[in-house]
């Protein structure tokens, strides 16, 4: 709950509602070359965390230096526009691209800790078994 270190719902609904920016600017202007997509941060050591979260038990998070490489990434490779469109989680894409040497990747913490919205998810499994009940590719 807010107050006792997590977020008030106003947060969490800009949140929710920038999942679906990247989609929808790619659509208006992906086929003018413009890449849109949307960067995960994940948790970021800052100061500020540590400053606001720590009584909490917020600690760790990765280096800004994650973020900073990942948009370059984004800037300067013509593969970005694979991701035209899409929600990328920052950490794991500079972890599994190798972006930052040194850095030993993501934390990941208990299972619990976190629970995702998964909707989407659950709605494109049920219209790929509706496809393959209807024998639509």
């Amino acid at each position: 709950p807010a107050g006792e270190g997590g977020w008030g719902m106003g947060y969490g609904i800009s949140k929710a509602a920038f999942q679906r920016v990247a989609g929808f600017l790619c659509v208006e202007l992906g086929e003018r070359g413009i890449l849109c997509v949307n960067l995960q941060p994940g948790l970021i050591r800052t100061e500020r965390l540590d400053a606001d979260m720590g009584e909490f038990g917020f600690k760790g998070g990765a280096p800004p230096d994650v973020m900073g490489a990942v948009v370059a990434w984004f800037a300067t490779q013509p593969e970005a526009f694979e991701h035209n469109g899409a929600t990328v989680e920052a950490q794991f894409f500079c972890h599994d691209q190798r972006l930052l040497p040194g850095w030993e990747g993501p934390w990941v913490g208990p299972a619990a800790a976190t629970r995702y919205e998964l909707a989407g998810a659950r709605l494109a499994e049920l219209e790929a078994r509706r496809r393959r009940e209807l024998g639509i590719s």
